[in-house]
């Protein structure tokens, strides 16, 4: 009768532990559905496990779904992706890690392997190659990292098969952000982006070229509590072609994003504004 007792007593008490933990995650309020609508029609529907994570996306087109997106998380590292089209046309990715690390990952295009990319590290557990493999199991790309003395990756060197080797190099600030990024094929410099930053380590500013011509240049606006609230893009001469506005629930969660599109090439040519609202969903 003692036993049973005690027994008892402790069900009882994991019961009220796992209670406490029940009402703990309802009072912070854990999202459990997230629906994107688009100028009020349906677009996106997403399944976050309760690290915030997505394990599963539905887009929707007229009220069909067209891509289905899976995501496995094992301690809240991703294990797995599944990606299913509205043809029934199936390509996933697997993940292996050893010890913390990413080793391997496998993409596949309706069960066949149709690349496979292996991940290996130096003795300070610095990642030192990629290399990648076709569905014949060929070598097609290998990428070496190098570093500096403060451990920043400093650049990537790509050697393909049957190609010239690619070089990018990173440059950073005082606050280890990176300020510029040069990709060079051969002799020749294919691209190259700078960032600015302000004193809270924000991204304020990034621009790109590509040999040697203007072709992109983005501006960043934060509110007082650091969220991202405003993206301005433009142009080579300079002219605003699109702008981002986006609004945040006093939870922090995103409310709504406003996306206006100056380059409008149809119709009467004026621009064109869409609206994403966001509806979510929360454990009970």
């Amino acid at each position: 009768m003692v036993i049973v007792q005690r027994s008892f007593y402790r069900l009882l008490q994991v019961g009220l532990i796992i209670l406490l933990l029940i009402l703990y995650s309802c009072s912070e309020k854990i999202v459990r559905e997230i629906r994107i609508f688009e100028n009020g029609v349906l677009k996106t529907v997403e399944y976050p496990d309760i690290n915030g994570n997505v394990v599963e996306r539905n887009h929707f087109v007229d009220g069909k779904m067209i891509l289905f997106e899976e995501y496995v998380y094992i301690d809240n590292i991703i294990r797995a992706a599944r990606f299913e089209s509205g043809e029934k046309s199936i390509s996933s990715v697997e993940y292996f890690y050893e010890e913390g690390q990413l080793r391997r990952a496998r993409y596949f295009s309706d069960g066949v392997v149709q690349r496979l990319i292996v991940y290996r590290y130096d003795e300070v557990d610095r990642l030192f190659s990629e290399m990648h493999f076709d569905l014949r199991n060929e070598l097609r790309n290998v990428i070496h990292f190098h570093y500096d003395l403060q451990n920043r990756c400093i650049a990537k060197v790509s050697v393909r098969k049957d190609s010239l080797p690619s070089q990018e190099f990173f440059n950073y600030d005082l606050n280890n952000n990176i300020v510029k990024t040069v990709v060079v094929s051969g002799s020749d410099t294919v691209s190259m982006s700078a960032f600015a930053f302000n004193k809270k380590n924000q991204m304020i500013e990034s621009v790109d070229y590509q040999h040697g011509n203007l072709v992109k240049k983005i501006k960043y606006t934060y509110n007082i509590k650091g969220q991202l609230t405003k993206l301005l893009y433009f142009d080579k001469s300079g002219m605003i072609v699109r702008e981002e506005k986006t609004v945040y629930l006093s939870s922090g969660l995103i409310k709504s994003k406003t996306i206006t599109d100056y380059r409008n090439f149809e119709g009467d040519g004026k621009k064109v504004t869409d609206v994403l609202t966001f509806k979510y969903t929360y454990f009970n």
